[in-house]
């Protein structure tokens, strides 16, 4: 049997908000496959991302609450 995958709504919310909290580890700390990314090219990655690969209202409050920085306008 295949996995399933979940979407949207099916992933908790914890789930989510875990999931954006790991990305931005990985983008800003350094790694030897990788460089560190500026706190503006985090946020624009985060941004770009919301909707697909991240929940767009928890992208933004991560960025505003978490980061306290501008959601960037469109």
């Amino acid at each position: 049997m295949g996995k399933a995958i979940l979407k949207a709504d099916e992933i908790s919310i914890q789930g989510r908000i875990i999931a954006i909290a790991d990305a931005y580890c990985t983008m800003t700390a350094e790694r030897p496959y990788s460089r560190v990314f500026t706190a503006e090219e985090t946020i624009a990655e985060i941004k770009n991302n919301s909707g697909f690969q991240f929940d767009k209202k928890l992208a933004q409050i991560f960025v505003e609450k978490v980061l306290q920085k501008e959601w960037p306008k469109a």
